[in-house]
């Protein structure tokens, strides 16, 4: 309170990226207070408008504070409690913004994906670009470019990112099936296929009955487990950096398989070259492994797409910032 006038500070929401929740923003709106006699008769010149200190609190309600109009300017009093700088999390917020804006609207073209989405899936990118091109390089020059990865991440955050700590939590408490969990929402399975914990099974062909043999046969294995087993696969795929370490070698594998592209360096993948492989690889990301020949194996609508993200300007421009 001022003069009698009373400013409130307005808390504001934001969601996006690496905060995945709900964000408090302070906004000060106030007026210059009027001069009082007293101010006046003392030649006194009221405090100007400044901009005050903001304080963030995590509340939805109006925030009343005192004001102190001693010093130059006016200032809201000290909190009770220390609490963070808003003017870092608004600063942030934008820079999150900015840098994902390239892939934020890849996205929206050639999905259709909604803006909300659009930009928690590239914030994902961006967030884990640092995890993402670690993993990718340890795959080795043959193995996959960072891209390819970034791609799969993006496709699938896109529709998944706000539910996914609920899946997760679902899986946790509720029912250890073999989930697809976490940033690339990679099956339970798989991981332990990857990890030689499960036996690599494929299916013979891309026909429908022949992936429902094989995915029978990975089920009857994975239900074998003991649940401790299941348990630590969940809590891997739960955790993104290791999520992108189990996904990365998995990509690879499928990739230099005899009958896939195993003398492709890495890099070509993304080259805009050689979309159609990446296609390929994504595709049997996403349905499971066959033993088709190479030049009978399709892609399918999900491999297209991120085969296409895989060498596009606006995906790397994210990623390599």
């Amino acid at each position: 309170r001022c003069g009698g006038e009373v400013f409130y500070a307005t808390v504001v929401k934001a969601v996006a990226g690496k905060y995945n929740g709900r964000v408090g923003v302070v906004r000060t709106d106030w007026i210059k207070p009027a001069t009082t006699p007293a101010t006046k008769a003392a030649g006194k010149q009221p405090a100007p408008k400044t901009a005050p200190r903001k304080v963030y609190e995590p509340s939805d309600d109006l925030l009343e504070f005192d004001l102190d109009t001693e010093g130059p300017g006016i200032t809201l009093t000290t909190p009770k409690k220390p609490a963070p700088k808003v003017t870092s999390v608004v600063e942030e917020y934008i820079k999150l913004v900015q840098a994902t804006q390239p892939l934020n609207e890849l996205l929206q073209k050639e999905l259709g994906a909604n803006p909300g989405d659009a930009l928690a899936a590239a914030a994902w990118v961006y967030a884990m670009r640092r995890e993402i091109i670690q993993a990718a390089d340890g795959t080795g020059p043959l193995g996959i470019p960072p891209e390819l990865l970034a791609a799969i991440v993006a496709m699938e955050m896109v529709n998944r990112g706000d539910s996914m700590a609920a899946e997760i939590l679902v899986a946790q408490l509720f029912w250890l099936g073999d989930h697809s969990i976490g940033i690339t929402q990679m099956k339970l399975s798989t991981a332990a296929m990857q990890q030689g914990i499960l036996p690599w099974i494929t299916a013979k062909s891309g026909s429908e009955d022949d992936r429902d043999t094989a995915g029978d046969k990975v089920e009857s294995h994975f239900d074998a487990l003991q649940d401790s087993v299941k348990e630590q696969l969940l809590e891997t795929l739960a955790d993104p950096a290791q999520a992108l370490a189990v996904t990365a070698p998995y990509l690879a594998r499928l990739k230099n398989r005899s009958n896939r592209f195993p003398a492709l360096k890495a890099g070509q993948l993304a080259d805009g070259l050689h979309g159609d492989l990446a296609a390929i690889i994504a595709t049997e990301y996403h349905l499971g492994p066959t033993d088709t020949p190479r030049d009978k194996a399709k892609p399918d609508s999900y491999g297209n797409a991120v085969g296409m993200f895989a060498s596009d300007a606006r995906l790397k421009q994210v990623l390599r910032k």
